[in-house]
């Protein structure tokens, strides 16, 4: 069995730990390469205070990224498997709470979901909360899987 410098056997793990982060990264930059697209969907969304929508527009794919990012440095530089996958649980948790916040109060319209790979009003928002919701679940058993293999009942 392949194991990484800490120790920790490379498997599904380590595959969720890459991919998982590779998606968010796509998605945050697209989202810088087109700002002001993001940012009218984030207003559409009529969630986050207009007041601070042009520094959310900002700082959320640049949060995204540095999620990313972080992940990435951790599983790599051969930390604790574990701890790489804090980072990307976060991101992930915020993005479910989101997606939960506008399935109980949707746009007043239909509106595209601003996570960049995607322009399509969205009209129903539980399957997008209900998808970032199992996206953090896969990562939380990652997180919470122990190191080594798992033990049979």
């Amino acid at each position: 069995m392949m194991r990484s410098r800490s120790g920790t056997p490379i498997g599904a793990r380590s595959i969720v730990l890459v991919a998982f982060p590779l998606w968010l990264a796509a998605a945050s930059i697209v989202k810088l390469g087109a700002i002001e697209e993001f940012r009218r969907a984030l207003e559409a969304h009529a969630v986050i205070p207009r007041s601070v929508l042009s520094m959310a527009a900002w700082a959320i794919p640049l949060a995204e990224l540095s999620a990313a990012a972080g992940t990435l440095w951790l599983l790599l530089t051969g930390r604790h498997i574990r701890r790489a996958a804090i980072p990307l649980l976060a991101a992930f948790g915020v993005l479910t709470l989101y997606a939960i916040v506008l399935s109980v109060s949707p746009p007043a319209r239909p509106a595209g979901c601003g996570c960049g790979l995607s322009s399509t009003p969205i009209n129903n928002w539980w399957p997008l909360a209900i998808r970032n919701g199992a996206c953090t679940a896969v990562i939380a058993a990652c997180w919470a899987w122990p190191s080594g293999r798992m033990a049979r009942a």
